[in-house]
């Protein structure tokens, strides 16, 4: 599990350490550093990736603790940042960046030389780094269509769900039988309330967790012969037994499924991204989606969340004090603007769900524009 993330003169930080736990929260106004933080993980992890395969073809030792990589790699499957001065701190004193991360047994760091249009970079290792199932959802996920993709083998090991979700749909096509990992009723587990008790299949899970978000649901996915696309459909049996593409039903199911299907997939000491959950959603569902992002942290699967919704923020806080996750276990990661310098600060939930401090512009809009009304 990743326990923090110091950065140094890299994009808007001159230097700052974000602290982690198995469910964190990425909270506050607009361009003060939330992506930032899950950019440079991203970034880590595509170069990692680059690494391993270099060192196994140089025939890299495995107590070897530096490493040079030429030409560090900005663009990729993952993220992409730019050119080296997009990453580069504007008023940093050298022409270095570093990103290091502190996980349960190891640590490492990549360190970063700007070399007019490239970059020069080299791993430092404290041990070999543990490479952990990945998948990230970005803030722009696929729009409601009636054809979804089929990833290649390539795809599903970078990030299985696709960056805008859009392998969801095929997740459903061909695991939806699967039985999901967590269903053990005696201890934590991502079992839908009010899910027939049998109903432990990523299927039957996933129609169970949409429909917490308003009407019940199910859906239909199908191959058509030929074609490296599923179709998916939904249906609402309580209205009618027709289906329906998701362009004639509305963004929230389209936007919300990637995320149920991500966690409901992942495996325990996995890793788990999120931009934005509560997009196109109810704020009810948005609190639905707060609860689930906690139950699927409370398994064992290291969720991060980039959010702007106080309802995400309340889901969490009901599921720490009916005890789905244990409010240690919770990190919230305040950004603000002071001076023209970012920063963060670090509110704490107790056991019954309730917050020790609330800076200002933390969730508090709601309080100031009432006040403007009474």
């Amino acid at each position: 599990m990743i326990k923090n993330i110091k950065m140094t003169n890299f994009k808007c930080f001159r230097e700052q350490q974000i602290t982690f736990r198995p469910l964190t929260l990425l909270t506050g106004v607009n361009s003060t550093g939330k992506s930032t933080v899950t950019q440079a993980l991203l970034l880590l992890r595509q170069n990692l990736a680059s690494y391993r395969e270099n060192a196994e073809c140089s025939g890299l030792v495995k107590n070897s603790t530096i490493y040079e990589e030429k030409n560090l790699q900005l663009a990729g499957d993952l993220v992409n940042l730019g050119l080296p001065g997009d990453v580069q701190y504007s008023n940093a004193d050298d022409d270095t960046f570093e990103v290091r991360i502190k996980q349960d047994r190891a640590s490492f760091s990549l360190k970063a030389v700007c070399n007019d249009s490239e970059l020069n970079a080299a791993w430092d290792f404290e041990s070999s780094p543990e490479v952990v199932s990945c998948q990230y959802l970005h803030a722009e996920r696929l729009c409601p269509t009636t054809f979804f993709p089929i990833p290649d083998a390539g795809q599903l090991s970078v990030n299985a769900i696709g960056n805008k979700g859009e392998f969801a749909a095929y997740h459903l096509y061909a695991f939806g039988s699967t039985k999901i990992a967590h269903t053990n009723v005696s201890s934590p587990n991502m079992l839908a309330p009010n899910a027939a008790g049998n109903s432990t299949t990523l299927q039957m899970q996933t129609e169970a967790w949409l429909s917490q978000l308003g009407a019940p649901v199910r859906i239909q996915t199908e191959r058509p012969a030929g074609t490296d696309t599923v179709v998916m459909r939904f249906s609402f049996p309580d209205i009618s037994q027709s289906y329906y593409r998701p362009a004639n039903v509305g963004f929230g199911l389209t936007y919300a499924l990637p995320v149920f299907v991500a966690a409901l997939r992942a495996p325990a000491d996995s890793l788990l991204i999120v931009e934005n959950p509560e997009a196109h959603l109810h704020p009810k569902g948005q609190a639905v989606m707060g609860h689930f992002l906690a139950r699927a942290a409370a398994c064992g699967i290291q969720t991060i969340v980039e959010t702007h919704s106080d309802h995400i923020l309340n889901g969490i806080r009901v599921a720490v004090r009916h005890e789905k996750i244990a409010h240690t276990d919770v990190q919230l990661n305040f950004f603000y603007q002071h001076d023209g310098v970012c920063k963060v600060c670090t509110p704490h939930i107790d056991k019954d769900g309730h917050i020790d401090q609330w800076p200002k512009d933390f969730f508090d809009e709601w309080d100031k524009q009432l006040s403007e009304l009474l």
